[in-house]
C-alpha cells in the first residue's frame, strides 16, 4: 500500500502569478477574474500528484470564497485531475500553519487519515512550525519546475506529529 501523503495548495501565488497575469491579461487590456489559473502551474501540480500518489487538500483563501465542489470543478476546468480531499478550517487569527496543523490534528484521530507525509505549496512565510514542510513560491513566478523537485523531497520526510494550538478542541 502505497504511503498516504498530502499537498497543501495555496492558488493566489501558487497556480497564478504576476508573470502570467501579465503574460495572458493585463498586456491584452483584460481585467483579470479569479478562477482564472495558469495551466502550466496546474500541471506542474498534477506532475506532483502523479509521482507522489499525494491528495490535494485546499488551505487556500479561496476555500472561503467557494465550496469544495466549486473548487473542484475550477482546478479540473484549468487541468487538475486529482480529486480534492478537503480544506483546511478557518482558523480565528488566519495564520496559514495553525490551519493546516488543526487539519492535521483532525485527520491524526483516524489511522488511516494519518498521513505519512505532507508538504505545504504557498507564497506566505507563516507556517510557523510547519515550516521544514513549506516549498515556497513567489507571487512574481507562481509554481516552478524546481518546486515540484523539491515538493517531492519534503514529501518523503515524516509528516509532524499532532500538536494542540490555541484554538483546538481539547
Amino acid at each position: 500500500m502505497t504511503p498516504f501523503r498530502i499537498i497543501f495548495l495555496d492558488i493566489d501565488g501558487v497556480l497564478n502569478s504576476r508573470r502570467w497575469f501579465v503574460a495572458n491579461r493585463f498586456d491584452e487590456g483584460k481585467q483579470s477574474t479569479l478562477g482564472e489559473l495558469d495551466p502550466e502551474a496546474v500541471a506542474r501540480v498534477q506532475t506532483l500528484v502523479d509521482r507522489t500518489g499525494a491528495s490535494v487538500v485546499i488551505s487556500s483563501t479561496w476555500r472561503l470564497l467557494y465550496r469544495k465542489l466549486t473548487l473542484q470543478s475550477i482546478l479540473a476546468r484549468a487541468g487538475l485531475k486529482a480529486r480534492l480531499a478537503g480544506t483546511t478550517p478557518a482558523h480565528p487569527r488566519d495564520v496559514r500553519g495553525d490551519e493546516i496543523q488543526a487539519y492535521l490534528n483532525v485527520a491524526n484521530l483516524v489511522p488511516t487519515q494519518r498521513p505519512a507525509g505532507i508538504v505545504i505549496l504557498d507564497d506566505d512565510s507563516d507556517m510557523a512550525h510547519l515550516a521544514p514542510w513549506l516549498v515556497q513560491t513567489t507571487f512574481a513566478d507562481g509554481l516552478m519546475d524546481e518546486h515540484v523537485e523539491q515538493a517531492i523531497e519534503v514529501l518523503q520526510r515524516p509528516a509532524p506529529t499532532p500538536k494542540r494550538g490555541n484554538g483546538d478542541p481539547p
